[in-house]
């Protein structure tokens, strides 16, 4: 087996060149006067309604129809802020963003009266030059005549330049309408935890300047709250415009621990600590009376309830895997050793108040700093929606962007008596964070438990991220836990498929040193394997991009026709690149198949809907060709500087082919019976660029970390690692072999007192 090299160097930074591009009609698109004096009227309704019928805020909200999944270099820049020098782009007012039935944007914006008034005139003049000068319609041809022309002026108060901007903007908008949630608290009664749109106010606000009392509200962020029936009824009648969204279920689960006992004898006697690595586990209690319980620290953050509801099976089940799962579990033994718990009990009994979970989370996190790697197997019963993330979700995401912090979420089980659901129910929250690790079950034969609930999340994102054994409801397929009184279960559920890639993640990061980033990376790589089967929708919504390796040395370790080394870095400009990896070649070329998983954590923003990710990292890796371009092994055109196609994708392409704005891309390349190296260029080496586009003007990209896991695979079985260890060294590379026994031994070094002589 070859080692997983760490490589260590200087990435390049680039800042973007694009310059200027007038606007154009896409494609064959043609506008017609008749569409523009419509638009014109319902924008005319939208502005009457927020001057005569709702006037509880100062401005208006808008929502935009596309006709598309649309890009953002394509979303109306002008039309609805006008031209004026102190004015930004439409996107800079967007508060949130969904998908209709059909797949395409509908964006809301919140907008001031004035602006509104102006684009209503706007409108006017331009349908009236499409009337008397274009014969009611306008294509590219007519655009470009335009351009070609002297003339400044189209109209009085409008020029060239704002009427063409006008039109494009125009040419992707199918409606313009009032938003109106209503129907969503109207279908789904049990409603409880409601987000209204950015308008300026906060939700505890809204309520008691509609409700004329000083009411005290639940919040969980400034825009959501958790309302009783009343005050929801309240705002459906007073001010359904300003719903954003609604969360059915107002608690996370307490799962249940009662699938049988087994024999306990021998499991009585662990060792003392010795300065183990610290994993925080958030859930229910933790019995201290357990055989294990010096390896477990154990705090209580609990409301004012009841003790003797307080469960504890549940949360001692959890950590009971994470410090001790292989002796309990022989045939799941990992190689990772024990791991010390920091235990916080958030809830007693069946339920948990997601209003207060919030709060608690939030709070353990920022006052255990030193804890960098958390489990959380808590869960929703109610499905995740289509068009927005869950506030616990969007809470794990901020904290993950905000601190060096990493979350492996349990993807929540069906409940039971309600199995004919498999395949069918969608994942509950917090599994719809897209930062963490999502974890779903399989049972011992490797395929989906009976009471897996599947993704994706905003109908994009992969989750689950991957899948581990959690067994099964007999009692032979199943994970042995001790639930408390030092009695040992047989357990089944995502709940303690979780804790075994808690368990890796916190080896990787804290035995081997490794950043989040390249920890989870691999851990994707892992299940990803070379097999495409992730890409089978059905099969990816239920066990994500793979199976993880029992063994961390599978991980770290792989097979002797393999190179695989991992890179991190920080994206601080437009083009975070390198040209200098070099691979070494055969009298034919490159005769390798290569493979890259790329992770990290970006700012998120759960106000914008669909479009939740801040910061996107588009990458690209493969051989550079004559004219010094990368020819990504993925094909990957997206940016129209690589070495492949000049052809761009459309925006739907680009989220389907390239995963653009999730935060984990796999790339990788088949094996094929008969594979031939391939060509090489002028240059014996290749390049990684990795590209940083934002949602809007607030660069969140700039310092954000990211982490790849590259393979390049032999296609003739040759191992090659020695001389790119060689060339690696020769171009300036730090190499480092990651190594079980030797990191282990550097940990267990650094945790030994040093006795200093009182001579």
């Amino acid at each position: 087996m070859n080692n997983v090299l760490q490589l260590k160097g200087q990435f390049e930074q680039g800042s973007h060149k694009a310059g200027y591009s007038q606007p154009k009609l896409m494609g064959e698109r043609q506008v017609e006067a008749a569409k523009i004096k419509r638009l014109q009227n319902e924008l005319s309704q939208v502005l009457q309604f927020w001057t005569s019928r709702q006037t509880l805020v100062s401005g208006a909200l808008v929502e935009v129809h596309y006709d598309s999944v649309i890009a953002k270099s394509n979303r109306s820049k002008k039309l609805l802020v006008g031209f004026s020098a102190s004015q930004d782009t439409d996107s800079e007012h967007i508060v949130g963003a969904r998908f209709s039935q059909e797949n395409n944007h509908i964006i809301t914006y919140f907008l001031p009266l004035e602006q509104l008034r102006d684009t209503v005139s706007r409108l006017d003049k331009i349908t009236s030059v499409l009337q008397k000068t274009f014969d009611g319609v306008i294509d590219e041809s007519k655009i470009d005549e335009l351009y070609e022309n002297d003339t400044k002026q189209i109209a009085p108060g409008l020029t060239r330049n704002h009427f063409i901007q006008n039109i494009v903007d125009v040419s992707h908008i199918e409606e313009i309408c009032v938003p109106n949630n209503s129907a969503l608290l109207s279908k789904n009664a049990d409603l409880k935890i409601i987000s209204i749109f950015d308008v300026g106010m906060g939700i505890d606000e809204l309520i008691n300047q509609i409700s004329g009392e000083n009411k005290n509200i639940s919040t969980i962020d400034k825009f959501t709250a958790l309302l009783c029936s009343d005050d929801i009824k309240l705002l459906t009648e007073k001010a359904p415009n300003m719903i954003a969204m609604g969360v059915q279920d107002a608690n996370m689960l307490i799962p249940k621990t009662n699938n049988g006992r087994m024999d306990t004898d021998g499991y009585y006697h662990i060792p003392s600590p010795k300065g183990e690595p610290v994993v925080g586990v958030i859930d229910t209690g933790f019995d201290e009376k357990v055989y294990f319980s010096e390896w477990v620290e154990y705090a209580e953050r609990l409301d004012d309830q009841a003790h003797d509801e307080l469960d504890d099976e549940h949360g001692t089940s959890v950590s009971s895997i994470i410090v001790d799962g292989p002796r309990l579990n022989p045939r799941f033994d990992d190689g990772c050793g024990r791991f010390r718990v920091r235990h916080f009990a958030v809830g007693h009994h069946d339920y948990i108040n997601m209003s207060s979970l919030y709060k608690k989370i939030e709070r353990i996190v920022t006052e255990n700093p030193d804890i960098k790697v958390w489990n959380l197997s808590l869960g929703s019963i109610s499905e995740v929606e289509k068009n927005y993330i869950s506030p616990i979700a969007a809470l794990l995401d901020y904290l993950q962007f905000k601190h060096d912090i990493i979350f492996v979420v349990a993807g929540t089980n069906i409940p039971d008596g309600k199995e004919h659901l498999s395949g069918i129910m969608r994942i509950g929250s917090p599994a719809d964070s897209i930062n963490s690790i999502v974890v779903n079950a399989v049972d011992y034969e490797k395929v989906p438990a009976s009471y897996t609930r599947i993704g994706e999340v905003l109908s994009f994102f992969v989750k689950p991220d991957v899948c581990y054994y959690g067994g099964e409801k007999n009692k032979r397929d199943s994970i042995a836990v001790c639930a408390g009184e030092n009695k040992l279960h047989r357990q089944y559920g995502t709940s303690f498929a979780a804790p075994w890639i808690t368990r890796k993640v916190a080896y990787l990061i804290h035995i081997l040193g490794l950043p989040r980033e390249i920890a989870k990376a691999l851990i994707i790589d892992s299940a990803c394997g070379w097999s495409n089967d992730f890409k089978n929708i059905k099969r990816a919504r239920k066990m994500g991009f793979g199976l993880v390796p029992t063994h961390i040395s599978d991980i770290i370790e792989t097979e002797k026709d393999e190179i695989k080394f991992v890179i991190s870095g920080v994206s601080e400009k437009y083009d975070t690149y390198t040209y200098k990896i070099p691979v070494p070649i055969d009298a034919n070329g490159y005769p390798y198949v290569a493979k890259a998983t790329m992770c990290y954590f970006p700012r998120c923003n759960r106000n914008q809907g669909v479009d939740y990710s801040s910061t996107e990292l588009d990458v690209s890796f493969g051989r550079i060709n004559s004219d010094g371009k990368i020819v990504s092994i993925n094909e990957n055109t997206q940016s129209g500087d690589d070495g492949g196609s000049t052809v761009l994708v459309t925006e739907k392409k680009a989220r389907a082919l390239f995963r653009k704005w999730d935060n984990t891309k796999h790339i990788s390349q088949r094996i094929k019976e008969r594979g031939r190296s391939k060509k090489m260029y002028d240059r014996q080496e290749w390049g990684l660029s990795i590209k940083t586009k934002e949602r809007n003007s607030i660069k969140y990209g700039e310092g954000l970390k990211f982490g790849i896991v590259i393979t390049l695979k032999e296609i003739n079985g040759v191992n090659r690692i020695e001389d790119f260890i060689r060339m690696c060294n020769l171009r300036g590379w730090i190499v480092n072999r990651l190594s079980l026994d030797v990191q282990a031994e550097i940990y267990n070094k650094m945790q030994e007192e040093v006795q200093f002589s009182s001579e």
